[in-house]
């Protein structure tokens, strides 16, 4: 599976994608600019500008886990509650 990070979001390319064609897409993207957001405290306004990078293009390779989603579910429920037990036991 071939997948595209840009600024460290992954998206998977089409399986029917060429090289050629991912190379003209990684081409033309690596040409974004980013945009900045900043807030105007006075008048409560979002207002944007041109950022100082461009964007990080660069194809990675990643394993795809079944129910990752789940397992991270559960893995993090029982990492909480090793913490509180360790915290409860301190005190």
């Amino acid at each position: 599976m071939r997948v595209l990070a840009i600024n460290d979001n992954l998206f998977v390319m089409p399986e029917g994608m060429t090289t050629r064609q991912t190379q003209s897409l990684i081409g033309f993207l690596v040409q974004m600019q980013t945009v900045e957001s900043h807030y105007n405290f006075t008048t409560g306004a979002h207002m944007f500008d041109l950022g100082n990078r461009f964007a990080d293009v660069r194809m990675v390779e990643v394993t795809i886990t079944p129910d990752a989603k789940a397992k991270h579910d559960q893995s993090y429920t029982d990492y909480m509650s090793a913490k509180e037990k360790k915290a409860a036991q301190a005190t």
